[in-house]
């Protein structure tokens, strides 16, 4: 067995350790699948009821993927040609034998296995606690809640009629939306679909502090997008685009970004590659072949290097480095715009009787944790866990994170209960979901 053999197996065996909490990097692609499922086969020997084990998945598909490979590895269907096959064959006798004592019969009722979705948890979890009550009773999730937040978005508009402050912030955004109404119900109700992004930071945080938060954030992906730019172009051809006219210094610095807007309009029209240059893009250097023959020679050398068109479209997108003050001043009223439509939505659901998943997750998050500390209710439910498994951690949202610290406060180094996190950070399928990858890198850091 070579050295890198050799490296793969005891990794393997590190993560199938059912002692220890494991974080695992592993990109699409590379097995990751194979080993959630040889890790659940492993803990079912170690558990003396099957739900002990909790397995979470961010989609129906990859949860009913899961299911159907521990399944399938307990009736002794699993794939021939699978390269774990031996490992999974001697794992699912173990587990079966564990099984047979205890009275289960997992090959044939596979039910008692909790594999699934972040949302059917999150739903499980909120119909066990009392906050039923803030929705109004039984919590019934929608698979649809857009046209609540429609109705939600109309009532702060109507509103709007009424009260000074909301009129006079709703008539600054209709300005900025060419007056029309649908426009800005429609933003409305986008935005409550999307609150998880949004909602504690306008309710914590004023005018300033988020315009701040937005600045910073504009200059973090400005420095993304400049990096990737600036690496994807050979040297010498990064060297001859600085001396087109009108373009400068083209670094990193979100200051470097006009430089690098003019290089895009330069060689780029309607996405694809110039082919005409005019003395309206040149300017007065347009009457000195030697600038011409320069940009012609730079679209030949751009329209070779792969992926040069997408980044320069990508960074003509980009908005200015900074928010200028009407901006600001349209921040500032949408924030509090937004503010009333998450109240309004709140009525929306007590009336409908109905909630989205954003609801259910906070509620389940206030219920299992009070003034940063985790409830009697939290620590019992988390107990009542002695293994979780989370696939595609990259795509956990705050509130979700926050509920995995919850379940898991009342864990003591050395009791038996394991984490065990697979994700990649390099992806995130979720980011409309308030998906963020620095949870990811906070765990890792962390543990």
């Amino acid at each position: 067995m070579n050295e890198l053999a050799r490296a793969d197996a005891e990794a393997r065996e590190r993560a199938l350790d059912p002692q220890r909490s494991i974080l695992l990097q592993a990109p699409a692609g590379s097995g990751k699948t194979s080993m959630l499922t040889q890790r659940f086969l492993r803990l079912l020997r170690t558990v003396e009821e099957p739900g002990a084990i909790l397995a979470i998945t961010f989609t129906r598909k990859a949860a009913a993927e899961m299911r159907a490979r521990v399944t399938q590895a307990l009736r002794g269907q699993s794939a021939a040609d699978d390269p774990c096959a031996g490992e999974l064959r001697a794992l699912t006798a173990a587990a079966l034998r564990h099984g047979a004592a205890r009275g289960w019969n997992l090959a044939q009722d596979p039910g008692a296995l909790r594999i699934q979705t972040i949302d059917s948890f999150t739903h499980w979890l909120a119909s066990q606690l009392p906050i039923a009550a803030r929705a109004g009773g039984t919590l019934r999730v929608t698979e649809t809640p857009q046209e609540l937040y429609r109705r939600a978005a109309r009532r702060t508009l109507l509103a709007a009629e009424a009260d000074a402050v909301l009129g006079a912030d709703t008539e600054l955004l209709f300005e900025r939306l060419d007056n029309h109404w649908n426009n800005l119900e429609r933003l409305l109700a986008d935005m409550l679909g999307e609150r998880a992004h949004w909602l504690r930071y306008v309710l914590q945080t004023g005018p300033g502090q988020l315009c701040a938060r937005v600045n910073a954030s504009l200059e973090h992906i400005i420095r993304d997008h400049l990096a990737a730019a600036g690496a994807a172009l050979p040297p010498a051809l990064l060297l001859a685009a600085q001396q087109l006219p009108g373009v400068g210094a083209l670094g990193g610095d979100p200051a470097h970004l006009p430089a690098w807007k003019r290089l895009a309009d330069c060689t780029l029209t309607g996405g694809r590659w110039r082919v005409r240059l005019t003395e309206e893009l040149l300017g007065p250097a347009y009457a000195q072949a030697p600038a011409r023959e320069a940009l012609r020679s730079c679209i030949a050398q751009l329209s070779r290097t792969p992926g040069s068109a997408q980044l320069l479209q990508a960074v003509a997108a980009l908005p200015a480095a900074a928010l200028s003050a009407e901006d600001e001043a349209a921040i500032a009223a949408l924030a509090r715009v937004l503010e009333h439509a998450a109240r309004e939505l709140h009525v929306e659901f007590a009336e409908a009787g109905r909630v989205d998943y954003t609801y259910v997750t906070g509620a389940a998050r206030a219920a299992l944790a009070e003034a940063g500390l985790p409830t009697e209710l939290a620590l019992r439910t988390g107990l009542a866990f002695s293994h979780i498994l989370v696939d595609e951690f990259q795509d956990t949202s705050l509130a979700q994170f926050q509920l995995l610290e919850s379940l898991t406060a009342a864990w003591q180094q050395g009791d038996g209960r394991t984490l065990f996190i697979v994700g990649d950070p390099m992806q995130s399928i979720y980011r409309f979901r308030d998906a963020e990858v620095g949870l990811f890198i906070t765990a890792r850091e962390h543990g």
